[in-house]
């Protein structure tokens, strides 16, 4: 996957192969709210709360998103 970062082109380095149900959809939750595509990473964030609600980043990555928008300026983020 491939979005934007800070002005910069983030590029998503593939999942190892050993990873945890866990790990995978944490991973495509962040992954996804970098692409931009937020409606999608809310589904998904609420879907992995359900099943994993101590995941503290996944719980806080609204605000994360919002701070850094508003650091980006009129329009940005």
């Amino acid at each position: 996957m491939v979005g934007v970062l800070g002005g910069q082109v983030y590029v998503a380095p593939p999942l190892p192969l050993a990873t945890t149900r866990a790990e995978r959809q944490h991973a495509e939750v962040v992954r996804t709210m970098l692409d931009g595509d937020v409606g999608r990473a809310e589904d998904l964030r609420r879907e992995h709360l359900s099943e994993f609600p101590g995941d503290l980043l996944i719980v806080w990555l609204p605000t994360v998103r919002i701070r850094t928008s508003s650091r980006d300026g009129p329009g940005g983020g």
